[in-house]
């Protein structure tokens, strides 16, 4: 984003400065970073300086996103989007509709700079869609050869008053200004039962994906819905919609060709509340992406899904996954499987599955498999690669794949989020 060649790291400050804007950001340029370095020392500073309520965050992945761009605008260079889906454009006590702010690059690279987020090259922002904002993607999802800007949003009531959420996407490359939900190309909404007393879908957009995963060059869409009920009995069981690309339309979600379903014998699988492209793990040529489950809402043992390829049909995530990377112990949430680049520098993407605690033990860790990935049923402490301890202070924010320190390996960030911290790890070294 600065234009120096190297990487940049973007870390989310939660509290900062709470209830006086939607907490801050910090964009550290590649080549900057040094050991034990103060964001407010090494870093650019964004912060958009509106009221809050101390709930307007730039997060992921609960309450939006921050999304690396590789181009949006047709010029060649890289894009920051930010989203936050609790915003309230209209004041304080106005109701969360949300909002998305499109940086263009080149930023500057003067350490210390604070930067305001509007003007923007673009915002977003909802007329209606409450929490517009939830999650952010992006991929050619209409074969032009233009990334397109996809953005849920999760709270979305339909004209029956139900909460199914909606997805909308924005053709790339992605237009200067300020505008509104009703300037998308495309609409995914779903129809017919009450999500909460029939089943069907319900806070649709939890999480997106855009990504090819037929390998006809063409991004495919995955959108999760961790609060859809598979049955009446069975609340947030969730659900993940498979939509094959090109996108024409306004799709609904059960035309899909594909849907993914939680596990509906415990009570609140919250199956995809964290979704990601972790890459090529096995060496196919294609990716695969990386869904969550609680196990159970009493449980909180945490279940990571990998899934390769296509969904077609109606099917269980216990059924279809290749492989299930297991918690040990109740409450140790090892949920969050994200992608680490190729650390290795074999030529095959690694994993990175992370534990809130591990067998009760409370510090955490961040188990790293290298490519190509174990399939079967594994917990999370057999043969990783390496194992990351963490200090209790919830080690699960990880990023992957980008080089920080211009030595030509992908490098690896694992953010603490209750230590206020962000650790770098070398790639080639782990």
């Amino acid at each position: 984003m600065t234009g120096e060649g190297l990487a940049d790291l973007v870390v989310h400050a939660l509290l900062e400065e709470h209830g006086t804007d939607v907490g801050t950001l910090w964009l550290v340029p590649g080549g900057a970073l040094s050991a034990d370095a103060a964001a407010s020392a090494a870093a650019l500073r964004f912060v958009d300086g509106s009221p809050g309520l101390g709930s307007d965050y730039f997060i992921g992945p609960v309450y939006g996103s921050i999304l690396g761009l590789e181009d949006l605008t047709g010029d060649g260079l890289p894009e920051l989007a930010l989203s936050s889906g609790t915003e309230h454009e209209g004041g304080p006590f106005a109701p969360a509709d949300g909002a998305v702010y499109v940086l263009a690059s080149p930023l500057p690279a003067t350490p210390g700079v604070t930067i305001p987020l509007a003007p923007s090259y673009a915002l977003i922002s909802a007329l209606g869609a409450q929490a517009f904002g939830s999650a952010m993607a992006a991929g050619d999802l209409d074969a032009d050869g233009v990334q397109d800007l996809v953005v849920s949003a999760n709270e979305a009531q339909d004209l029956d008053g139900k909460f199914r959420g909606s997805v909308y996407v924005f053709a790339g490359p992605l237009a200067p200004g300020e505008y509104h939900e009703d300037a998308a190309r495309n609409w995914v909404h779903a129809v017919g039962n009450d999500p909460y007393l029939d089943g069907g879908p319900g806070a649709m957009g939890t999480q997106l994906i855009a990504t090819d995963l037929t390998g006809d060059g063409i991004a495919d869409l995955v959108v999760t819905a961790s609060s859809a009920a598979v049955t009446p009995q069975q609340l947030s069981t969730g659900e993940v919609y498979y939509l094959e690309g090109p996108l024409f339309g306004d799709p609904v979600v059960q035309d899909a060709s594909g849907t993914l379903q939680g596990d509906p014998s415990v009570d609140g699988d919250n199956f995809g509340g964290i979704a990601n492209a972790i890459g090529d793990t096995d060496g196919d040529g294609l990716p695969e992406i990386a869904f969550s489950g609680t196990g159970g809402r009493l449980s909180l043992r945490g279940n990571t899904f990998i899934v390769n390829g296509p969904v077609v049909g109606r099917v269980a995530a216990l059924d279809r996954a290749d492989t299930r990377f297991t918690g040990l112990a109740d409450y140790d949430q090892a949920a969050f499987g994200a992608p680490a680049g190729d650390l290795d520098l074999d030529g095959t993407d690694d994993l990175a599955v992370s534990a809130i605690a591990v067998n009760g033990d409370t510090r955490g860790a961040v188990f790293l498999y290298y490519g190509p990935i174990p399939t079967g049923v594994v917990p999370i402490d057999v043969s990783p690669g390496a194992t990351l301890w963490g200090d209790g202070g919830w080690p699960i924010a990880v990023a992957a794949g980008g080089d920080l320190n211009g030595d030509c390996a992908p490098d690896l960030a694992v953010g603490s989020r209750f230590s206020d911290s962000v650790s770098i790890l070398a790639g080639g070294s782990l």
